[in-house]
């Protein structure tokens, strides 16, 4: 008799723990989504020679040499690029560090993904000289400006799912950090519905063929895209969110690493407009924009 007690005071208390453990886990952080002016967010306009010669000649190899999981992820990205690159189509002046970059960023299962969105989230806790990952934030940068530096194209209707955290949100914001989303919504669901976004981009980047996951039919978001927030609906635990792209980016950092520059209101970028007679001669004679003279900025 006193077993069988002892038996099943076991296992009620073995039940309770697992019904702790099961609310504990569904625990919802409340967060704000803002404009995130303490974001890095830099652009490196009027210094993109001088920034690439910088880290082509020492920095990415010291900022590799300093972080073993950095290293490791390039180290096999750029394997992983080498073999597949041959079959990527890319516009003129795209770097092959471009694409390891892309390559990188997208392996979610990697310490680098979390621990450099959390850096580039937090820049303005740290120093230029402390944040470890000024080769990959540049590299990516220009991977979506050339990528995808104007928004004369439609827009890209996304999804981004994410759990474990609710949003406070004002009128216009932006995502803080680069942002993967998927054209598939039943994708995003698999990543989280506590907070989920519904998204039309004009600046996201169709990186499918640079990912390790092309399943995931990832659109990269850039750091500096500005989104107007239309509603939130929210449905117990899940709030739903219908974010729509103002057509605009803007940042408070450019050039940081090299001259400090930084500026306490939001500088809209100058982007690229696309030339109204090539655009018209590639619609009249099918020329790839690919082709087309990339802007210098």
């Amino acid at each position: 008799m006193m077993m069988m007690m002892m038996m099943n005071w076991f296992i009620v208390k073995w039940i309770s723990l697992c019904l702790i453990s099961e609310i504990l886990g569904q625990q919802i952080e409340e967060k704000s989504l803002t404009m995130s002016s303490g974001v890095f967010d830099d652009q490196y306009e009027t210094c993109v020679d001088k920034m690439e010669s910088k880290i082509l000649e020492g920095l990415l190899v010291k900022e590799k040499n300093k972080n073993s999981d950095l290293d490791k992820a390039w180290n096999e990205a750029a394997k992983k690029w080498e073999s597949k690159k041959g079959q990527v189509s890319v516009p003129r002046g795209f770097r092959d560090e471009y694409g390891i970059a892309l390559m990188v960023y997208s392996n979610n299962k990697s310490n680098v993904y979390s621990n450099f969105n959390n850096a580039v989230r937090n820049y303005q806790n740290t120093t230029s000289d402390n944040f470890p990952y000024h080769s990959l934030h540049f590299f990516l940068t220009r991977a979506v400006q050339v990528l995808r530096s104007s928004c004369w194209w439609k827009p890209w209707s996304v999804y981004r799912g994410m759990k474990g955290v609710h949003f406070q949100h004002e009128q216009n914001i932006r995502f803080g950090q680069f942002s993967s989303s998927s054209t598939d919504k039943q994708v995003a669901l698999g990543f989280g519905n506590h907070s989920f976004f519904t998204i039309t981009s004009c600046f996201g980047v169709d990186i499918r063929r640079f990912s390790y996951f092309p399943e995931q039919k990832e659109v990269l978001i850039p750091v500096d895209e500005v989104f107007k927030v239309i509603s939130l609906t929210k449905q117990g635990n899940s709030y739903q969110y219908v974010l729509e792209t103002t057509k605009r980016r803007c940042h408070h950092y450019n050039c940081h690493n090299l001259i400090g520059g930084y500026n306490g209101d939001c500088v809209y970028s100058r982007g690229v407009k696309m030339s109204t007679s090539l655009v018209i001669l590639s619609l009249l004679f099918g020329f790839p924009f690919f082709l087309l003279p990339l802007p210098v900025f």
